[in-house]
């Protein structure tokens, strides 16, 4: 058994660990709510935007062959990867970067962006040509804005022939699951099909279709983008939150054990020390 001097050590070196755990349970738990209101409020705003823009197309004359509509361009696939910066988050990391590692690696040269630098490593580390997208440990709006900017100019531009975001998606708030999201072109049902489903009046949009159309498109790229990152913060907090409260949990089940090895190493030792007085007094009495 170890003396009572190591054991003590150790029971104060895993008391400050359990401290340090809670304390990052706590600020993962806060972190969580933020993103979790940042991604209610965008759904609603950005939900009505894709809602105008499928209205324009199924309910308008509206039928200009804008670029983010057209499919079947030519060339190779563009990947944005959403992960985190930082570990000791739980299986977040794993199990995105293992969902995407399945849909790109049967890409004939994809184009790989990532937001996060764990999720950035580790395609490096397995050979991929990967670029890192810089965006803030809240994952504000406007890295959004600049994130989804950069992403479009390369689809107008034709280096890309599709963009897709592979992030983590909240299917409910205790479920969450990594998807992959078509971001360009934009898949909009067959105007027939739309017409199927209820409503099939003319709309009418000032100061026309074409202009409306123009202007929510780049919201509404925005507004994806935004989503799948306000997402993954989501999920990133939440299993960072579950690994801390598990690693505090066990921490607090160690310190259980190592008290009751204290306390045992120091009834030897005290049994060890008056045996030892006994036979000492014995001694001097038989003298």
């Amino acid at each position: 058994m170890q003396s009572v001097k190591d054991i003590k050590s150790r029971i104060k070196s895993v008391s400050e660990t359990a401290k340090i755990t809670r304390a990052m349970e706590l600020i993962s738990a806060s972190k969580m709510q933020k993103s979790s209101a940042r991604y209610n409020s965008s759904q609603d705003y950005f939900g009505k935007v894709g809602k105008a823009i499928y209205n324009i197309v199924a309910h308008t004359d509206f039928e200009e062959r804008h670029p983010y509509l057209t499919a079947g361009r030519q060339g190779k696939k563009c990947f944005l990867v959403i992960g985190s910066d930082k570990g000791l988050s739980g299986g977040y990391n794993h199990a995105v970067t293992g969902f995407a590692l399945e849909i790109i690696e049967k890409e004939q040269d994809p184009c790989i962006y990532c937001v996060g630098n764990t999720v950035y490593q580790f395609f490096k580390e397995n050979g991929f040509d990967a670029r890192e997208l810089y965006c803030s440990p809240d994952g504000t709006l406007e890295d959004a804005r600049i994130i989804a900017t950069f992403l479009v100019e390369s689809y107008k531009a034709e280096e890309v022939s599709e963009i897709n975001i592979i992030y983590t998606n909240l299917v409910t708030k205790a479920v969450q699951q990594p998807e992959i999201l078509k971001l360009l072109p934009i898949v909009v049902p067959e105007k027939a099909t739309m017409n199927e489903a209820g409503y099939r009046e003319r709309m009418e949009f000032e100061p026309d279709p074409k202009t409306v159309f123009d202007i929510l498109i780049p919201q509404y790229l925005i507004g994806v983008t935004y989503g799948c990152i306000t997402a993954g913060k989501y999920t990133e907090h939440l299993e960072r939150m579950r690994a801390m409260n598990a690693s505090t949990k066990n921490a607090n089940e160690l310190l259980e054990q190592l008290q009751l090895n204290y306390n045992k190493a120091r009834q030897e030792k005290i049994t060890t020390e008056l045996t030892e007085l006994s036979a000492s007094l014995v001694g001097r009495e038989e003298k």
